[in-house]
């Protein structure tokens, strides 16, 4: 069952941090991928979106959050305390890549 995986398990904990329990419908756009460079490297990013503005971004070099809005500070602050979610994102994205 896809909701029973360890990948949803994780996005239902950060969606809680968006407060989806308040009223109404709510658009949560993720983004993730791969750049591959001209020299073979590549670059791997994940980035969130909510209610169509930027507002989080997991840097998987160094396993750790940035806050893309003002709004988003305290949320990066809560989730750079979980290492276990940080290394899910890294080996996840990291692994694809």
């Amino acid at each position: 069952m896809l909701n029973a995986s360890p990948f949803c398990r994780r996005q239902r904990k950060l969606c809680s941090f968006w407060g989806f329990g308040a009223p109404g419908p709510h658009i949560l756009q993720m983004a993730l991928g791969c750049d591959l460079k001209e020299n073979g490297n590549f670059k791997s990013f994940w980035k969130y979106s909510f209610e169509g503005q930027d507002y989080l971004t997991f840097q998987p070099a160094t396993l750790c959050w940035k806050a893309d809005a003002p709004e988003a500070q305290s949320m990066a602050q809560s989730l750079k305390k979980d290492r276990d979610l940080a290394q899910h994102h890294g080996a996840f994205i990291n692994g694809d890549c």
